[in-house]
């Protein structure tokens, strides 16, 4: 199996897309070909991945959540099937997708940080900036831009009042 999709990355890295989901899908992209089934969270993740980067978030938003049906924990895919949310801007359903990768990782500053946003975005600052201060510092890329959020989200939440 490893040989199958090592075949499909290298295939990814070339952005030769379309071959790869004429390989992984089958029926119209609804079920995975054999021998990749053997696998349907990575092979899912993979075509989620693939349509993320053509934009076709709806399509994204499907493989994410059959993905996610395979491997409720996977971190990876629940902050994909955020962003595809974001893509299309829905963070309401974007923040219950991270409200459960919280339960899966409370202290991960990726799910932390985005789940913050999606509430941000949804005007939702006092909340936003709790989950923002929650970011740990130690990841500083991510703590750095909380932090800038975090200040935004104080002046907007000042200026409603």
């Amino acid at each position: 199996m490893k040989d199958a999709f090592e075949f499909i990355h290298s295939l990814m890295k070339e952005k030769k897309f379309n071959d790869v989901i004429t390989l992984l899908s089958k029926n119209q992209e609804t079920s995975i070909r054999s021998p990749y089934d053997s696998d349907l969270n990575h092979a899912w993740y993979l075509l989620g991945d693939i349509y993320y980067k053509q934009q076709k978030y709806e399509d994204a938003v499907s493989a994410f959540k059959k993905c996610l049906i395979d491997r409720p924990d996977d971190i990876e895919a629940i902050l994909a099937l955020a962003n595809c949310y974001f893509a299309l801007e829905l963070p309401e359903k974007a923040e219950i997708v991270l409200k459960e990768g919280k339960k899966v990782e409370p202290l991960n500053p990726k799910i932390i940080y985005s789940l913050a946003n999606s509430l941000f975005d949804q005007e939702k600052y006092r909340e936003s900036i709790n989950l923002y201060e929650e970011v740990d510092f130690k990841d500083h890329e991510i703590y750095d831009l909380a932090k800038k959020n975090m200040l935004l989200a104080k002046r907007l939440l000042s200026a409603k009042q």
